[in-house]
């Protein structure tokens, strides 16, 4: 139960990718982020043990916040109806690491296209740049094919050699602070706030990758 705005849960789960962290938020997003919170963001939940919230309602109620800054560090805040959990990344990266040994010649290079250009087809680069990727594309039309990437994906990609550390700190608090805390929450405009706050030319921003 939340208050006007945000994003529902999906109505049919069967055919859903139950590790797509921004399930709901799928068609908001361009096909290249899309693609990246469907393959990547799953790492992030699983390296700090954090389930996936946006598939299913929780037994009891969970505000997450997660930040993350360009310099790798991270910081998870849960709120729940009797305590506040922090989990502070120490060291270690919980996203794979590509191995250029586990693909052909001719599927590195591909891959390097892809990683670069992906989606190929709503690219709106320079016309230079346009015409190599169509000459590219007749010659290898796998490369419009997103299941193609996913599986170059699949392939190269390995566990992290440096596996997540983080600290956890736990905080017990009154059902009244609780409420509070989310009373707050609900009447800062959180809810029908866009996905991605156009900035402020006026204003410098925070040295932030994602606050979640």
């Amino acid at each position: 139960m939340y208050p006007d705005g945000g994003y529902d849960y999906p109505a049919e789960k069967a055919n859903i990718d139950t590790n797509n962290y921004a399930y709901p938020i799928r068609d908001l997003i361009s096909s290249r982020d899309s693609l990246y919170y469907a393959y990547y963001e799953r790492y992030w939940g699983l390296g700090f043990n954090e389930p996936n919230l946006s598939i299913r309602p929780e037994t009891n109620t969970v505000f997450r916040l997660t930040y993350r800054t360009a310099f790798g560090d991270g910081t998870i805040i849960k709120l729940t109806e009797d305590k506040i959990v922090i989990k502070q990344l120490i060291e270690g990266n919980p996203f794979p690491e590509y191995d250029s040994t586990n693909l052909t010649k001719l599927e590195n290079r591909l891959y390097w296209v892809l990683r670069s250009n992906f989606p190929i087809q709503d690219q709106i680069a320079n016309e230079f740049r346009t015409q190599s990727l169509e000459r590219l594309t007749k010659t290898y039309p796998q490369l419009l094919d997103p299941m193609y990437y996913i599986n170059l994906l699949n392939k190269s990609m390995v566990p992290s050699q440096h596996p997540v550390v983080y600290t956890t700190k736990e905080k017990q608090i009154s059902k009244r602070f609780f409420l509070k805390l989310v009373t707050q929450i609900n009447s800062s405009g959180y809810w029908k706030m866009p996905y991605e706050p156009q900035p402020d030319p006026n204003i410098s921003s925070m040295d932030g990758y994602s606050f979640i």
